[in-house]
């Protein structure tokens, strides 16, 4: 098999080239952005007055073979800061948010952490760096572990790994727990386990909670400007790259896990006024 892909409108970053048994045997003969794929068929007008019913969803899927508009739905590719250093910035507030799981069954969503840094640029304006994320199918022991192995330090717990830890450990001010599926049963336990030690906060949010609200639709917009506005960093990373890309299709994603932690934590941030 070979992939062909044509955009009515050309993409320059979206250039099909095919390939059969290793040889080059097509490419778009298109240069230019926005350059259509047959204006003797589809002219300006035709593909105006396309895009006008069809709406930016289905005009993305139909006319340019991609799952969202070009930079993305609600958050933008865009409106994610680049971090180009090698190290973070000092943190004054560090949280995880995590979105869980009804089971571990492949077919049924993932449980979805995110960790959010908080810190303050040269002039003293409030910034938000993603620090780290992950999303996977576990029971619910195995939860509990692997969010305590990402949101501590904690050397008996490397001695039990065989000092083979894979992935950042970083130790977290507060953990928030979407109050849905298991999320109840994990607050629960963590609090069981960690009560007492000083190690971190936990809440139990969302979910018509308070003033959240339980459309993830709505959710998503209500923290959208601070996208917009330039507040929000992440690094050249492949986690960030996940969040980013599953971000950047939502509402239309096959999964919206780490959005949801993501809309999560931007509300609680900007609730507690941080």
């Amino acid at each position: 098999w070979t992939w062909l892909m044509l955009p009515m409108k050309y993409e320059s970053e979206r250039h099909c080239t095919t390939y059969i048994e290793g040889k080059e045997f097509w490419t778009d003969p298109r240069h230019v952005d926005g350059e259509l794929l047959c204006e003797k068929r589809f002219g300006v007008n035709e593909v105006a007055d396309l895009e006008r019913r069809l709406g930016p969803y289905a005009a993305a899927s139909q006319l340019q073979q991609a799952p969202a508009p070009r930079g993305g739905g609600i958050i933008k590719r865009e409106y994610w800061k680049l971090w180009e250093e090698e190290k973070f910035p000092p943190f004054q507030f560090i949280l995880a948010s995590l979105d869980t799981a009804y089971t571990s069954k492949q077919e049924n969503d993932p449980s979805a952490l995110t960790i959010w840094g908080v810190f303050h640029d040269e002039a003293g304006n409030p910034k938000i760096m993603l620090i780290f994320a992950w999303e996977e199918h576990l029971e619910f022991n195995d939860l509990v572990n692997r969010v305590i192995d990402t949101c501590t330090m904690d050397n008996r717990q490397k001695a039990a790994n065989g000092g083979n830890i894979d992935h950042p450990r970083i130790p977290v001010d507060r953990v928030i727990i979407q109050a849905k599926a298991s999320g109840h049963s994990l607050a629960q336990e963590m609090h069981r386990l960690f009560s007492q030690t000083g190690r971190f906060g936990i809440d139990l949010v969302g979910q018509g909670i308070g003033k959240w609200t339980p459309d993830k639709v709505a959710r998503v917009h209500s923290i959208q400007h601070l996208f917009a506005e330039g507040l929000i960093y992440a690094p050249n990373r492949s986690f960030a790259d996940m969040v980013i890309d599953q971000c950047a299709v939502f509402p239309k994603g096959r999964r919206d896990d780490l959005v949801d932690s993501t809309s999560i934590a931007m509300r609680y941030l900007r609730d507690m006024g941080l």
